[in-house]
């Protein structure tokens, strides 16, 4: 309780483009965004992906997708789909089901699956501003990137980038 808890925010593995399906939500991942996905994820895996306990998704297919490959390379059962991770979800939602689920009494590492802008906003409310601007300098995450954030105890001001994939 109060402890300093690891979040992993992960943007989807590139898709086929914006504009081919009539619904955007159907939109899966190229073979090569599979491909270049599934490197980073084994990067991450032997890294700080060790101890992830639970991924949480946005439930379109993309992410999904994404997320079940993360799942399988870190030998988790199974995902959890958010309605809070959808593109459009506000970001007071996500910032409290992450509090609850990653700083909670039972606080878990989390790796949430998610979108642009939704991520690049999490990531500036949470990162200081210098760090934001020196890493991610347009304000948002490349397609199947990884930030490792180490959340600060309630109070204890900005969370620490611990580490990129």
């Amino acid at each position: 309780r109060g402890m300093a808890r690891t979040l992993i925010l992960v943007r989807h593995a590139t898709a086929i483009p914006r504009g081919t399906l009539d619904i955007d939500g159907n939109r899966w991942l190229t073979v090569g965004g599979r491909e270049r996905f599934l490197r980073g994820a084994r990067r991450f895996a032997r890294g700080e992906g060790a101890r992830v306990q639970l991924i949480l998704t946005s439930l379109l297919l993309r992410v999904v997708m994404t997320a079940e490959l993360l799942a399988q390379v870190l030998r988790l059962r199974a995902v959890e789909v958010c309605d809070a991770l959808r593109p459009d979800g506000s970001i007071a939602e996500v910032q409290a089901l992450l509090q609850e689920r990653v700083r909670g009494e039972h606080g878990l590492r989390v790796a949430a699956v998610g979108h642009e802008p939704m991520l690049g906003a999490l990531l500036k409310g949470l990162l200081p501003a210098e760090v934001m601007q020196a890493e991610y300098p347009e304000g948002q995450m490349a397609k199947g990137s990884f930030a490792v954030l180490r959340l600060p105890r309630l109070g204890e001001g900005p969370a620490r980038l611990r580490a990129r994939y």
